[in-house]
């Protein structure tokens, strides 16, 4: 098939690319921090060239400041985040995951806290709340730090409050594919003003982007934008696919946000609850469909809650279906993905046995995430939803 949907999308488009290079200046950032507060609920916000920039920023505040050394975080998650707790010199110490909405299980993290704890990192996956992070925010010691992990939850409120607003301080991205894609991001943000002015201070040391470097995130994030055409990419898919990668990086850049991303995210934050709602109700067109089907678990997610699903996440009861499903997926021109092929301790050597935290091991087995990105369709959900139920009944 020729024409192919992506997992991910790109809504700025070239129109607004081009615009966004124009109108972009001195006050760019200044401009895009203060329109963040639409869905960023703290008041202290600060920017930088990626939401794993922003976790290494809010740990190395931190461990200036404590001698305590160990960050919890869930045994399923994505492998950037460990690599910026090490960058921050911190040890990583993992915790289980739990079957209901697919995030950290609050107990498990209570447990692993001790008298080194220095924070736990709570990760709302794929856009869905995590149900208990308002017992956990409750519960932690007052000397152990509580930072959300929104780099793909942004517009998803639990018990009528956003994420990002429980912790002491929370981080988003913005990279591509993200709830608020401007192919490259990301932000922190804290009510705390003294752990703010701790963030502000290691923010003064970030480089700054070049010229060079912003019409150089200029042209790729053009390229990118023609590549995500579905026909482009179904044409494409062979020569793209070599160049995906579900490997963590082992060293980031540590940078500010640069002018042209700020200027995009200006551009786009003016149609941004129009894109979050889209997510929002393709997820729940689809689990509406197959919220019967015996053989699939979907996350739960609250009733006085709203859930802007990054990716639509299917836990499948039988590992084998999860291949025979994304093959048929992609023959009906749908592209899915396993997300993170392996829990954390399989893809890093963190003095762990290879069995230890079961549910994440299970889980990542059995997970496919679907798109249901503004892009996507009632035609494609439908599709989606008859090559499940054909290949998983």
């Amino acid at each position: 098939m020729i024409k192919k949907l992506p997992i991910i999308d790109a809504p700025i488009g070239l129109g607004r690319m081009a615009g966004s290079l124009i109108g972009m200046g001195g006050a760019s950032c200044d401009m895009f921090r203060q329109a963040l507060h639409r869905y960023v609920a703290p008041s202290r916000i600060y920017l930088a060239n990626s939401g794993t920039t922003c976790l290494y920023l809010i740990l190395k505040a931190l461990a200036k400041r404590s001698p305590r050394k160990e960050v919890i975080l869930p045994a399923y998650t994505a492998g950037n985040v460990v690599v910026a707790v090490r960058q921050a010199g911190l040890r990583p110490v993992l915790c289980g995951i739990k079957f209901s909405d697919f995030n950290m299980d609050a107990e498990e993290a209570l447990k692993a806290v001790c008298g080194d704890t220095l924070a736990v990192v709570a990760v709302h996956m794929f856009g869905v709340g995590m149900s208990d992070i308002g017992q956990l925010a409750e519960r932690l010691p007052q000397d152990v730090f509580l930072i959300e992990d929104c780099a793909q939850s942004m517009g998803t409120s639990v018990g009528g409050k956003l994420t990002g607003s429980f912790g002491d301080a929370s981080f988003f991205s913005f990279n591509r594919g993200k709830n608020l894609p401007l192919g490259g991001g990301g932000c922190i943000a804290t009510e705390d003003e003294e752990l703010a002015g701790w963030i502000e201070e290691e923010s003064r040391q970030l480089k700054p982007q070049s010229l060079l470097s912003e019409f150089a995130m200029f042209f790729k994030s053009s390229l990118v934008s023609l590549a995500l055409n579905p026909y482009i990419y179904g044409m494409g898919y062979v020569l793209i696919a070599p160049f995906k990668s579900d490997k963590p990086v082992r060293r980031f850049a540590v940078r500010t946000m640069g002018k042209f991303t700020a200027s995009c995210g200006l551009s786009l934050i003016e149609i941004a609850e129009g894109l979050l709602s889209a997510r929002q109700m393709n997820a729940i067109f689809l689990a509406d469909i197959l919220k019967d089907l015996k053989s699939v678990t979907l996350p739960a997610t609250g009733k006085d809650s709203r859930t802007v699903f990054n990716r639509m996440p299917i836990l499948f009861k039988d590992g084998q279906t999860v291949e025979k499903v994304r093959k048929a997926l992609r023959r009906a021109g749908i592209e899915s993905s396993r997300m993170y092929f392996q829990p954390l301790h399989h893809m890093f050597n963190l003095g762990y046995m290879h069995d230890e935290f079961p549910n994440a091991c299970y889980f990542a087995e059995r997970v496919l995430t679907l798109p249901i990105h503004p892009s996507v369709t009632e035609e494609d959900l439908l599709k989606m939803a008859d090559v499940i139920i054909n290949e998983a009944a």
